[in-house]
């Protein structure tokens, strides 16, 4: 800071004079007044109490031997507040003993002045006083502009972190969206070309069953071929439906008639498992356009899937509604409505791990005992929503529970718009909670 500027500084400084003897009081206003400094003076301590209050001074420039309140008192009462505490205090007094003047620096002044004064004495402690309030105030700001630039970096960080987590979100999605076309592009042929040698293992096994049927050993070993064939037959018949797109026969379909038909045949079976079957379906929930078998098929894997993650007993909570991203206005025309019809499908089961949660969707990655899985469900799940428009996320805490989250369009949207609202859908459950479905209300 160059000198023109902190003299500028200094002769903003306002300087409380407090002293009974007027004559003294006009004299040491009298020298500073022409150094520049504002003045304001008290012949009290009530008086210098009261002008604190009204305005905090730079300093003050108090006498000891007052008429009402001595000066070691109001300096007390002024350093044992919080926002007085940093006025600098300088004594001025007949009082010329030493113990006088240590007393007035424990009670925390931070210069003494001895009557009478020097012209030239007084100046130069003033002066002292005021740039240590200067370089004072300069830190305080500098401190205060410094927390302000980390709290704006800190609030950038966050929104970078954001911004980057949400990239790589859309970037993982569009890297499984590839990888899930290329591996149906190649089932597609490798299939047909792998069926007809299987069709020919399989007579042969049947003709040599009916053949050898008196050899125990033998057909045995035969029927465990016939089973083989059969889990080979079964992947085949996966990866042949993972790999037909556009082939679905779209029509208008209410989701919540959808869902209520499925569960219809379904929950018996999930009560004798002990699983509580909770519906949240939204009222007036507008048509979408998709295939009924496909959609119905999605549904049942994934509820099945949770069926198998609750085990011994659970909650299944199936819940619709419909999401209009903020700025995108719901028309009155029903024809012409926009947003989106979500489907939350969530289970109290075991959840997936993290390090599973990207993988689920890529085709044969399992959690389940070999015998049990070819891997393909949700792979088959994810390419239906996508060939009906949709999209197909999942949410989840190991050991705590799933949510798989279909979003489909109420009117045809372009797949960008689609994968968008479902990163905007998903930020909003996230800030929102679990309050915002345990009050459903009809839209």
């Amino acid at each position: 800071m160059n000198n023109t500027s902190h003299g500028s500084l200094l002769m903003d400084m306002e300087i409380l004079v407090v002293d009974d003897c007027q004559n003294e009081r006009d004299l040491l206003s009298l020298y500073l007044i022409k150094e520049g400094y504002k003045i304001r003076c008290a012949s009290t301590g009530e008086e210098a109490l009261a002008a604190v209050k009204s305005s905090i001074p730079d300093i003050i420039l108090l006498d000891i031997m007052l008429p009402d309140i001595e000066g070691f008192e109001i300096c007390r009462r002024l350093k044992s507040n919080e926002i007085t505490k940093k006025i600098p205090v300088i004594f001025i007094s007949a009082k010329r003993e030493g113990k006088d003047i240590v007393e007035g620096l424990r009670k925390g002044g931070v210069d003494y002045i001895i009557k009478p004064f020097a012209k030239e004495e007084v100046l130069a402690r003033v002066r002292n006083q005021l740039e240590l309030r200067v370089l004072l105030k300069l830190h305080e700001q500098s401190d205060q502009e410094l927390k302000q630039s980390a709290i704006k970096l800190q609030e950038t960080n966050k929104t970078l972190e954001e911004y980057i987590d949400k990239h790589e979100a859309a970037q993982d999605r569009m890297v499984q969206t590839e990888k899930l076309a290329g591996v149906g592009r190649l089932t597609a042929g490798v299939c047909h070309e792998i069926l007809n040698p299987l069709n020919i293992i399989s007579g042969q096994t049947q003709a040599l069953i009916l053949e050898r049927s008196e050899d125990g050993e033998l057909i045995q070993d035969l029927n465990m071929i016939m089973e083989e064939i059969g889990r080979i037959d079964k992947i085949i018949d996966g990866l042949l439906a993972f790999s037909r797109r556009g082939t679905n026969q779209s029509v208008l379909l209410e989701v919540n008639m959808e869902l209520e038909s499925l569960l219809s045949f379904l929950e018996s079976d999930m009560s004798h498992d002990g699983i509580k079957v909770v519906r949240k379906f939204a009222e007036d929930l507008p048509s979408i356009k998709a295939d009924s078998d496909q959609l119905r098929q999605v549904f049942f894997n994934i509820i099945n899937n949770a069926k198998y993650a609750m085990g011994e007993g659970g909650r299944l909570t199936i819940s619709t509604e419909v999401f209009v991203p903020q700025g995108q206005e719901k028309r009155d025309d029903s024809q012409n409505e926009e947003g989106y019809v979500c489907i939350k499908i969530s289970d109290t089961g075991s959840g997936i791990k993290k390090e599973n949660i990207k993988k689920i969707f890529e085709p044969f990655f399992t959690t389940k005992p070999i015998n049990t899985g070819t891997g393909l469900g949700l792979s088959v799940c994810h390419s239906i929503v996508e060939q009906n428009g949709g999209t197909l996320d999942v949410k989840s805490e190991y050991g705590e529970g799933t949510t798989f989250i279909i979003l489909m369009p109420v009117n045809n949207q372009n797949d960008e718009s689609v994968e968008q609202t479902s990163q905007l859908f998903i930020d909003q459950e996230e800030e929102l909670g679990q309050e915002k479905w345990d009050s459903v209300k009809p839209l």
